[in-house]
């Protein structure tokens, strides 16, 4: 049976009353799915010895030839706490020396690094949830982090740091750009001040100076402050240095300043333009997903396809690698940092998967 039919059949379960039940309701039938044959030893041992003295025991070792034990999966009764049994197993996990640990109720699967440094969450690269996550993309990480032949080759362990480094990295970001925010406004720095000064004097034709520009932005520390954090041009200057003024009606568009590096599931690529951002998800979209990429062809979300088979309805039309497929390139910059979000998406990935870098 396909790995979608038994995870749709795992939903359709009543939930079982034990550990036991759960094992061969819902985490074995996975397994065999993904080439781990409870009744074949040399590739699932059951009640596997852990600990330095071999007391302990793990529901499950996955086997590899001539290695011993790539992976533990610990079963728990569906509703427990996974929380109060993560230290235990990730010991046990550090101490066999294996590439994956798996904590699991059989609808939710937490996936773990062993032996990487720091906190239990920060050694955590996946959750998965059989109830909320979509089939595609329960597939594609079961496939990814748990098949047999990942798993042998170290397949599995690679992918799992890259998703890891990217995730402490995005969460890095989003601790540190409220911190940046603040000491902006608490010192504002001269571009700032030229910004938010050009900005007004477009909209009312009237100029704050300076110092009441500071102040205003140094009164914003105490209260929540939505702003655009991404990098926008300065207003344009005239020959006598002052801001250009504003032409109404003018259909100029200000596109904003594009990042300089897109980094991506740990993978950094230079960009020059924000085209370029869009571009490199959606082929980097294509290498993992070739298969799946016609889902992305049609009318998203009701509006005017972005992605297309044919190049000839596009204004600007930009091919993705060697494919059959065109991207429509011809938008604004928030309208292609927009469509790049939305492909990763559409293909069971998280808008903060795609990290920005401004130098």
């Amino acid at each position: 049976m396909p790995l979608r039919d038994v995870i749709e059949r795992i939903r359709g379960l009543a939930v079982p009353p034990n550990e036991e039940a759960t094992k061969f309701q819902a985490v074995l039938p996975i397994l065999r799915e993904l080439e781990w044959d409870a009744f074949d030893q040399s590739r699932v041992t059951p009640e596997y010895p852990v600990g330095t003295k071999k007391t302990g025991r793990v529901d499950l070792a996955l086997m590899a030839p001539r290695r011993g034990a790539v992976a533990l999966v610990e079963v728990k009764t569906a509703g427990a706490r996974l929380d109060d049994h993560v230290d235990q197993v990730l010991g046990y996990a550090f101490n066999e020396g294996v590439d994956i640990c798996v904590l699991t109720t059989g609808w939710e699967w937490w996936l773990y690094l062993p032996r990487e440094k720091g906190r239990p969450d920060e050694r955590r690269f996946a959750e998965l949830s059989i109830k909320t996550d979509s089939v595609d993309q329960l597939v594609d990480d079961f496939e990814t982090f748990l098949d047999y032949r990942a798993l042998v080759d170290h397949k599995s362990e690679r992918h799992a740091r890259q998703v890891l480094a990217a995730r402490l990295d995005s969460e890095r970001l989003k601790g540190e750009l409220p911190r940046v925010w603040r000491s902006m406004l608490n010192v504002p720095p001269q571009e700032l001040i030229d910004l938010v000064e050009g900005r007004v004097f477009n909209s009312i034709r009237l100029r704050p100076s300076r110092e009441q520009v500071a102040d205003f932005l140094q009164a914003q520390t105490g209260s929540v402050v939505e702003a655009d954090l991404a990098a926008v041009p300065s207003p344009p200057k005239q020959a006598d240095g002052q801001p250009e003024p504003s032409t109404k009606g003018s259909k100029k568009a200000k596109a904003a300043v594009p990042p300089t590096t897109l980094r991506l599931w740990g993978r950094e690529r230079q960009v020059e333009r924000w085209v370029d951002v869009f571009v490199l998800v959606a082929e980097a979209l294509y290498e993992r997903h070739a298969d799946r990429f016609p889902e992305a062809v049609g009318s998203p979300a009701g509006r005017r396809s972005y992605v297309e088979t044919t190049q000839g309805s596009l204004r600007a039309p930009r091919q993705v690698a060697n494919s059959a497929y065109w991207l429509e390139c011809h938008a604004s910059a928030s309208d292609l940092k927009r469509r790049a979000a939305r492909l990763l998406v559409l293909f069971g990935y998280s808008e903060t998967d795609m990290d920005l870098i401004f130098d």
